[in-house]
């Protein structure tokens, strides 16, 4: 395995194992502060992002205004491309153009045909 590769596999291990920690936490319907792990966290937000949500920030001279997020159908195409089990699309940097796993699958395996002919 290449540096790179395990470069990358180590920090998907931490990742994993830090999304484990049961650090944060969320309210729930009964308006009781519920604990939960990163992962679980960032799911909500996501879900909260995708479904649109009202908040409560402070302006900087400490007056508390309320924000309603619209719906973000970025966020929602995530989720329901996550629920079928589709692969991540991902940017190809060179085109900006987004790429998925099964195109970059194919791109690999088109390569290594043609350097098998050689």
């Amino acid at each position: 395995m290449g540096t790179k590769a395990a470069a990358k596999k180590m920090f998907t291990h931490y990742l994993n194992e830090i999304g484990q920690e049961e650090t944060e936490h969320y309210t729930d319907e009964d308006n009781q502060m519920i604990m939960c792990t990163k992962i679980e966290k960032m799911c909500r937000n996501m879900w909260n992002f995708a479904l649109g949500f009202k908040d409560k920030v402070k302006s900087d001279d400490g007056v508390e205004i309320n924000v309603t997020h619209a719906p973000d159908r970025g966020m929602m195409v995530i989720l329901y491309d996550r629920m079928e089990g589709k692969a991540a699309p991902t940017k190809d940097v060179s085109t900006g153009k987004r790429v998925t796993a099964a195109d970059k699958v194919t791109e690999q395996t088109k390569k290594r045909i043609e350097a098998g002919g050689k």
